[in-house]
């Protein structure tokens, strides 16, 4: 079996009740989805809203990992609906995680299931070098999002720090 070794490396690291959120280096926006948990629409405005922050135009790719997640019909439209994301990989324990997030594949951005954090890996990095080019226009996401509320900010690490980061106090 391949393994991958991931060359990416911490720069931000954000938490809410629901999920954790890590900036890499290789300008892809990590968030891990509690298990078991439920994605409200206030969790993907949040989502929304840290990948407009903290991703350049035209380069907003994001690694969901999920497993057992329920996502509630107002998350799914707003996940559905959101403009700006170059592409979402979701990294899911089974295909069950799969099948729950089926919804996402009528997104108006590129997105693919994986098992494995290397094929996700993988497929996000082809994204951005078949997409970079054509930069898409504003985030939105069917409601009105400034900052993401309910994320703080906890430190940063690595050689460089975010601009435009928002957090609540």
């Amino acid at each position: 079996m391949e393994r991958h070794r991931t060359t990416t490396t911490e720069l931000a690291y954000f938490i809410s009740g629901k999920a954790r959120f890590l900036l890499l280096d290789n300008e892809v926006l990590y968030v891990r989805w509690q298990p078991f948990g439920v994605i409200d629409a206030e969790d993907a405005r949040n989502v929304a809203a840290l990948v407009l922050s903290y991703l350049p135009s035209g380069n907003r790719r994001v690694l969901f990992e999920l497993s057992a997640t329920t996502v509630t019909p107002e998350a799914r439209r707003i996940f559905r609906e959101a403009k700006g994301f170059t592409a979402a990989a979701l990294v899911g324990a089974s295909r069950v995680d799969e099948v729950t997030w089926a919804f996402a594949h009528s997104c108006q951005h590129p997105v693919s299931f994986f098992l494995t954090h290397a094929e996700a890996h993988r497929w996000l990095e082809n994204q951005r070098s078949t997409q970079h080019a054509s930069a898409p226009g504003p985030l939105q996401t069917g409601g009105e999002v400034s900052s993401p509320a309910d994320v703080t900010v906890l430190g940063t690490r690595g050689s460089g720090k975010p601009t435009g980061a928002a957090s609540s106090s």
